[in-house]
């Protein structure tokens, strides 16, 4: 059961990365407009079509949090770990998804159902195999199953519910 998430999460990723747009300097700075919608909209259709397919009735919708992008912007390709209020998912390059899966685990943690807020920092130029990292909290990494409710997507809301099937957090814009 666990391969087939794996094959499906893989296919996922090599159909559809598109991650931001690119800097031609080496220095830290802040995330573009452009790159911030661009990153909340495809990490947040991934969740959809994950939540849809393995019938996660309680996945979240993430929202771009300043305070994570600045702590991900510290990371390097050589330093890229979890913190007690959030957990690191290292974003492929396109080559390296389809020749390994080195960073699978830790790109998992995209799909952790609980996870409200996302940051993200693209590096320049790419690391061998990660062109970026993101930060998702406000939760450790957690292998916990108690945080998958199983049903059809959006049926186990707090709150509202997007028309993909992502729960809407409080004060956040209901559509996808």
């Amino acid at each position: 059961m666990a391969s087939c998430w794996v094959i499906f999460i893989t296919l996922l990723m090599a159909c559809s990365i598109r991650f931001g747009c690119s800097a031609p300097i080496l220095s830290k700075r802040e995330a573009s407009k452009e790159f911030i919608e661009s990153s909340v909209v495809q990490v947040n259709d991934w969740r959809s079509s994950f939540a849809e397919t393995a019938e996660i009735a309680n996945m979240n919708e993430l929202v771009w949090d300043k305070e994570l992008e600045r702590k991900a912007s510290k990371m390097t390709c050589h330093r890229m770990v979890t913190g007690p209020d959030y957990s690191v998912a290292v974003i492929p390059t396109e080559q390296s998804v389809l020749s390994s899966i080195r960073y699978l685990e830790s790109f998992l943690n995209l799909f952790t159902p609980t996870q409200t807020k996302m940051g993200c920092f693209e590096f320049q130029p790419p690391c061998a195999g990660a062109m970026g990292v993101c930060l998702l909290g406000p939760k450790k990494k957690s292998k916990n199953q108690n945080d998958i409710i199983k049903g059809e997507p959006g049926s186990a809301c707090p709150g509202e519910t997007r028309t993909d099937g992502l729960c809407v957090m409080d004060g956040a814009d209901v559509t996808p």
